[in-house]
């Protein structure tokens, strides 16, 4: 009953609701992301507050100006993710797989928790927002106490990311060591080797890491809120709606929860007109047979850390089809120009309009 009023809530067009969301900030697609839920909610004309817990310093947090108040929990130090996030520090060696997943992810939002759940000011500032619905993006439990601790009537969760193994032993729901996969590190040929070595995993997730972090986030909880207040497991399970940036045919494999709902694709906005530049650079002979090929490794891996020899391999690759086009986002045009000498149909650019290419209007 709670879900379909919460739902109802949110969907309908005639009562503006005031609207929380605690988003943790870990890199800019999370953002971007937030940006196109909170612009499709305030064109509804819901009132939309929102606390950034400040993981990522890099990420910009730009935000419409019709968004009524922002609230930021930063780290003291505010090079925290620069010197413990190095999940990215070489993307193009394959690292060993590790036992735990997402530590440095857990102990940077359990450092920010224990600022925030002090923080008197940013309590306030939730108490006083009178909020109907309060979303946080799940990351870490610290949004969903203090917003429990507000009494804020419905909670649930907006994940910019698909779901996550945290998220569904949260949910309550079966895991299964043959069908548990690791976004950080996916490889799984099916083999004994692997069905052991994720059990492994399983257990020491179950066994070691949660109950680690359930009795630290619980200790905040008693020391600021008193022993009567719910613990962290009740918290996360009693969440009323989780939204996850996926699309359930991907999820099949394993049990899910009827308060998960799949909006993979939401964030993707409306495609525009291609760019003259571009329109003139894709240009060919109607008779020519030309395909177009999006080359771009996100903008967390930026080319100058990818190795020499491997950007390098790629151009000796993509010389051998002259009749495919390559947009190669390239972030350091100063950087290999004498790779590049004669292949004419490479082409490197700083920015590319990827709505408008993979849609293909032109």
């Amino acid at each position: 009953m709670r879900l379909l009023i919460l739902l109802s809530l949110i969907f309908s067009f005639s009562n503006a609701l005031n609207m929380l969301f605690y988003q943790a900030v870990i890199g800019p697609s999370h953002i971007a992301y937030l940006r196109t839920t909170i612009k499709k909610l305030l064109d509804r004309g819901h009132t939309i507050d929102v606390v950034f817990a400040v993981y990522n310093e890099l990420a910009n947090l730009d935000l419409s100006p019709e968004v009524r108040r922002v609230y930021y929990n930063r780290h003291a130090d505010p090079d925290y993710w620069k010197k413990n996030a190095n999940h990215f520090s070489n993307m193009f060696e394959k690292p060993s797989t590790p036992i735990g997943e997402f530590e440095i992810f857990h102990e940077s939002g359990y450092q920010l928790c224990k600022i925030a759940i002090n923080d008197n000011e940013l309590f306030d500032f939730i108490k006083t927002g009178e909020y109907d619905i309060g979303f946080s993006s799940d990351y870490d439990p610290c949004g969903n106490i203090l917003m429990t601790a507000a009494n804020i009537p419905s909670i649930g969760s907006l994940m910019a990311t698909p779901i996550f193994y945290p998220h569904i032993v949260s949910a309550g729901l079966p895991t299964v060591p043959s069908v548990f996969g690791t976004p950080l590190f996916p490889e799984n040929d099916g083999s004994l080797y692997h069905k052991m070595f994720n059990l492994l995993r399983l257990t020491y997730y179950h066994y070691i890491l949660a109950p680690n972090l359930e009795q630290k986030y619980n200790q905040l909880i008693c020391q600021r809120f008193g022993n009567e207040f719910p613990d962290v497991s009740k918290i996360e399970r009693d969440l009323d709606i989780v939204f996850v940036n996926s699309h359930d045919f991907l999820e099949t494999q394993r049990p899910m929860s009827p308060k998960i709902k799949y909006i993979g694709g939401m964030a993707i906005r409306e495609a525009k007109k291609l760019p003259e530049e571009f329109e003139r650079l894709l240009s060919v002979p109607a008779s020519a047979f030309v395909r177009l090929i999006f080359v771009s490794f996100g903008t967390q891996v930026p080319t100058h850390k990818m190795p020499f020899q491997i950007r390098k391999n790629f151009v000796e690759a993509f010389k051998k089809f002259p009749n495919v086009t390559f947009l190669w986002k390239y972030d350091n045009m100063e950087l290999d120009s004498e790779i590049f000498e004669g292949v004419d149909n490479v082409h490197r650019l700083e920015w590319l309009p990827q709505t408008e290419l993979l849609r293909g209007l032109r």
